[in-house]
């Protein structure tokens, strides 16, 4: 099993690494990918007080109680626009579905909901992946869009608009995903198989995190 993704990144044992992050994560980490939301186009108060309260300990993204308010007043207030779009997303959609079937405005109308004052796009990216995990990956600027910016140079791509540039992005890390299929389908089950089908992982999530990997666990591969 084999995972190769451009810029010559490449990982002759992500099961391996993948069983690594598991066994390292802390506990904000694990609590983040264990959560489920089985209400698909729900977006109620409690859900969105658990899921800002998930990723504030997910790599420690919000320390400030008062930040953590604000972020949680202002996804109240927006929660009826935002659960409008996700009936019109259905949970149904994966980043494996033909780029023509994905609803891409629609998403872009998701992120422009959720874009509210102290929500960038690892923060939004972050709670919309716990509502549509199969779809939308979680977009850290730190490491994820740091790999794929030179790669949508290198395509010519340009725009300032921050939220269809995340949409360009997602269609990156389909590129990897579909390029990678069969050895992600493979990993993904066996994963599952070895007792960690807690975490349940999507296609995209076990992608973000063998991206992590190359920069932040290379110890462990050597």
């Amino acid at each position: 099993m084999k995972i190769e993704l451009r810029l010559g990144i490449q990982f002759e044992e992500p099961e391996e690494l993948l069983i690594y992050y598991f066994n390292k994560a802390g506990k904000g980490a694990q609590s983040y990918d264990k959560a489920r939301f089985h209400d698909d186009t729900l977006f109620t108060e409690c859900q969105i007080r658990q899921l800002v309260d998930l990723i504030s300990h997910f790599g420690g993204m919000i320390r400030s109680k008062k930040v953590k308010e604000e972020i949680i007043k202002g996804l109240i207030q927006k929660k009826r626009e935002i659960e409008l779009i996700l009936m019109d997303i259905s949970s149904k959609h994966t980043i494996l579905d033909k780029e023509e079937e994905i609803p891409w405005q629609k998403i872009v109308s998701l992120f422009n909901e959720c874009r509210i004052k102290q929500v960038g796009l690892t923060r939004m990216t972050k709670i919309l992946h716990k509502k549509r995990p199969d779809l939308i990956p979680i977009l850290d600027k730190i490491v994820v869009c740091q790999y794929l910016e030179p790669i949508l140079k290198e395509r010519g791509i340009i725009t300032h608009n921050q939220n269809e540039r995340a949409i360009f992005y997602i269609k990156e890390l389909k590129y990897d995903i579909e390029i990678n299929k069969d050895d992600l389908l493979i990993l993904q089950q066996s994963l599952k198989s070895k007792g960690y089908g807690v975490y349940d992982m999507s296609l995209l999530r076990l992608l973000d995190i063998l991206i992590w990997s190359h920069f932040f666990y290379k110890e462990h591969k050597s």
